[in-house]
């Protein structure tokens, strides 16, 4: 029902209003590493399942408007591959309901920067920052209907 890493990162987040979301402690601890501890906007759900309405409004009592997703790689193919797809689907039922608070966005690893089951935090910084500046935007169900209706 927490969030690893919100207590000692809340401060940053609420300046930067825009938190990574990631599965694991260690991704947490190593963009600590990369941008510092007083510059870490990361947290961890311990997991691959959605975030619960609490995680939610722990995020919201933060004023954060921009969440980016930075689960582990689970595919090993392309995009538009079998593995590539069934992944992505998962992502969209753990963003679906984010997407109705914040601007949602979602690191994908196309490229194979980063091995198969890995971080988007376990290789470099830079690798993390060329895949933050390549994340996709996911629209809510209701800008995807208003898209699809024009």
């Amino acid at each position: 029902q927490n969030l690893f890493g919100i207590y000692e990162n809340k401060e940053t987040i609420r300046r930067l209003k825009k938190v990574l979301i990631c599965e694991s402690e260690k991704a947490v601890m190593q963009t600590s590493t990369f941008y510092g501890t007083d510059n870490c906007f990361c947290v961890a759900t311990c997991g691959s399942s959605p975030l619960s309405q609490k995680q939610i409004d722990l995020l919201l009592s933060l004023g954060v408007e921009e969440v980016i997703l930075g689960y582990d790689r689970e595919f090993r193919g392309g995009k538009g591959d079998p593995d590539t797809i069934e992944y992505e689907k998962k992502l969209l039922k753990v963003v679906q309901p984010l997407a109705a608070y914040f601007n949602v966005y979602v690191v994908m690893d196309y490229e194979g920067k980063t091995g198969y089951k890995d971080s988007p935090t376990d290789s470099t910084k830079e690798t993390l920052e060329y895949l933050m500046k390549h994340k996709i935007f996911i629209p809510s169900i209701s800008e995807r209907d208003k898209r699809i209706k024009r």
